[in-house]
């Protein structure tokens, strides 16, 4: 872990002020390191190629949606808790056959199918997570002028972009450190030759000895390599960017990208990963769990291919004229396979000779079951979080549940498996799941909100902090877990694993028994932490009406694939004013601001300059505003993206202090310590 220094220079907090750290000098290539955007922010310049320069750092935002601010606050306040957040990086094996990058450039739901950035994942990911520790020390003072260390992290979900095997595997290395391989593809030995069709029938053997070849030399294949795919339309190239070629045409936005040669080769390369310093919990994100986030791996076009079979084999479908892609504009991205398995569309998936093309084959991109993917993590940090589900749940969804809770001082964490195993990439929570939510919520809280009104029983106190992939509003998914087909194998992707009925299903805002409704009864409910949105964006949750104010922050943080590749560390301070403030702190990935020139090769580039370059890809991805939360303006250009306001980024959040409830009726309130 980096030293940062404790020397402090104040910065104005609107009501109050805090005492910041300034960090220390970062180490060449990183000058982001130990920094956060208190000290310095990343702008994007307004021309046909995005770049990007420092700007002045952002102060926090004193946020009183929910109670006032008092004076005198910063020279009373105690720290309870300091955490980091990680979320969406998204590392993806970008050679897998089975991505979806042929429907890519019509936008919309289908964006996050392809991105010019994303064979850079492992890198970026590293990235963060060097930055999280060089701010390891709180930016905050107590009234004592003592800082606070982190101390865990919580990860809220989709860090794989797939669900596959091998993207599990190279997301826990970077965290855990040591060596991290994200090159996919296996030699073709003479047994599997035969197996290992392109439709047309078996590899010829000169096919194999390409493909052995292009393993062996750790090549990339994929779309963004042209010289793979030849003989299509300039229009297919143009939802494409081949970074030895450069510039494709501005049919869909890539009209300004330049050359960085060797790109796709260098990020096949091993990376040296630090790992991350402090203790870790997960919770899984939809594309943990679903193919590219949207559909189950059972799934079959018409009946003749399994999206696990072209996954693991050596046929891809790569993009052609002979697939109308206009015509799915708009869809949903779990009915896009519908959409592909139609007539006019199928022929043109299947054709052998314009579309299926051998590449590479590889058994480690199967996908991973709940029971598989909790397997995986097995070890440290009580398996970072799964050694905390609870026997009795375990038992009744045939070891398969991965919602549980565990303890940090005077909190109650508790965390929530969103997604929707029957497909979608809105998230619910199933009906069993949100009774056991329930008894978390009634174990960890002697008063409840009925009617408006208070009432007490004999439950234990702590704080609560929530937290899942999904935000509240993307709640909304309507398709029970049943309809992924029942699992006829424990380690079976893309069915339910789960005996119990889901429904009735609950969703976040709206229905019966909304999330929100149950949270809000419940005062010991303090923060909401999630992802999924690709955007900072923190809001108020009120209790209204009745005679029990406050409530609820939900603080959801920008994703670390797209732009701006951001995390956050989250404190909980003490006011001893009867209320407490939520520290929200944006974090930049370590990698400097400036980018290697446009031309560099990129086999001359450290992983830390790959990192830079992905952060200014990212910011100039056509789909930045369809890949995150980006409040589209009425011109159709994209208002925020996923930076979202500065009052969401740094923020002090007011919340009604609970443990003045907690008193029984003529008792004292519960002690601070």
């Amino acid at each position: 872990m980096r030293v940062r220094s404790l020397l402090s220079s104040g910065v104005a907090l609107g009501l109050c002020a805090a005492s910041v750290s300034t960090p220390l000098v970062a180490q060449a290539g990183n000058d982001q390191e130990g920094k956060s955007t208190l000290q310095e922010t990343i702008k994007r310049t307004k021309t046909d190629w995005v770049t990007l320069k420092k700007g002045h750092g952002e102060k926090y935002h004193v946020r009183t949606d929910m109670v006032n601010a008092k004076s005198g606050r910063a020279a009373r306040r105690e720290s309870m808790t300091f955490f980091g957040q990680l979320t969406d990086p998204q590392i993806a094996d970008e050679m897998s056959p089975a991505r979806l990058e042929l429907i890519d450039p019509i936008a919309g739901p289908t964006s996050a199918a392809w991105r010019p950035q994303e064979a850079l994942g492992v890198r970026v990911f590293h990235s963060t997570i060097e930055n999280m520790n060089a701010n390891s020390t709180s930016y905050v003072a107590d009234g004592q002028g003592n800082r606070a260390n982190l101390r865990f992290a919580i990860l809220t979900g989709d860090i794989a972009d797939s669900a596959q095997h091998n993207e599990v595997q190279m997301f826990r290395e970077t965290l855990e450190g040591g060596t991290v391989d994200p090159f996919s593809g296996d030699k073709i030995t003479t047994e599997d030759q035969k197996k290992c069709r392109a439709l047309g029938g078996s590899l010829t053997d000169a096919e194999v000895a390409d493909l052995n070849n292009r393993v062996a030399n750790r090549e990339y294949t994929g779309v963004q390599n042209f010289k793979d795919w030849p003989g299509q339309i300039p229009q297919r190239y143009e939802g494409f960017w081949d970074p030895n070629i450069g510039a494709t045409g501005d049919e869909y936005g890539y009209g300004a990208f330049p050359r960085y040669p060797n790109l796709m080769n260098a990020a096949q390369k091993k990376m040296k990963s630090e790992g991350l310093d402090f203790p870790w919990y997960i919770t899984r994100g939809n594309h943990d769990s679903l193919v590219q986030g949207n559909v189950p791996a059972s799934y079959e076009v018409a009946g003749i291919l399994s999206v696990a079979g072209i996954a693991t084999g050596c046929s891809k479908p790569w993009p052609n004229t002979a697939i109308d892609i206009d015509s799915a504009k708009g869809l949903p991205g779990d009915q896009v396979f519908s959409w592909l398995a139609e007539p006019a569309q199928l022929s043109g998936v299947l054709d052998s000779l314009t579309v299926m093309q051998p590449v590479p084959p590889d058994p480690d991109r199967r996908y991973v079951s709940k029971l598989g993917f909790k397997q995986m993590l097995e070890g440290a940090d009580r398996g970072h979080g799964f050694g905390y589900v609870s026997k009795q749940q375990l038992k009744a969804t045939n070891q398969n549940a991965t919602y549980y809770g565990f303890n940090k001082g005077r909190f109650r964490i508790i965390m929530l498996d969103t997604n929707a195993e029957g497909g979608g990439s809105a998230g619910n929570l199933d009906d069993p799941q949100y009774r056991w939510l329930k008894d978390q919520l009634d174990k960890y809280s002697s008063v409840e909100v009925r009617n408006g009104k208070l009432r007490r029983d004999g439950g234990k106190n702590k704080l609560l902090i929530i937290s899942s992939h999904h935000t509240l509003e993307t709640f909304n998914n309507p398709t029970p877990d049943e309809a992924a087909g029942v699992c006829t194998d424990p380690m079976e992707a893309g069915c339910d694993s789960d005996p119990q009925n889901s429904k009735p299903l609950h969703f976040g805002m709206t229905g019966k028994q909304p999330v929100k409704d149950l949270l809000l009864r419940y005062p010991n409910v303090v923060a909401y932490v999630n992802g999924h949105t690709h955007h900072n964006a923190v809001r108020a949750f009120n209790r209204k009406g009745g005679n029990v104010p406050g409530g609820f922050w939900q603080v959801n943080t920008a994703s670390h694939v797209d732009f701006p590749q951001q995390s956050r560390t989250v404190e909980f301070m003490d006011n001893r004013d009867g209320t407490l403030s939520i520290f929200g702190t944006i974090l930049n990935t370590a990698a400097s601001v400036k980018a290697p020139k446009p031309g560099t090769s990129a086999l001359k580039m450290s992983d830390s300059q790959m990192a830079s370059l992905s952060r200014v890809l990212a910011a100039n991805d056509p789909q930045f505003c369809d890949t995150t939360d980006g409040h589209k303006r009425a011109n159709g250009t994209c208002a925020h993206g996923g930076p979202g306001v500065a009052k969401d980024r740094n923020v002090e959040l007011l919340v009604k202090d609970p443990r003045g409830l907690w008193q029984a009726k003529g008792g004292k309130t519960p002690a601070r310590g």
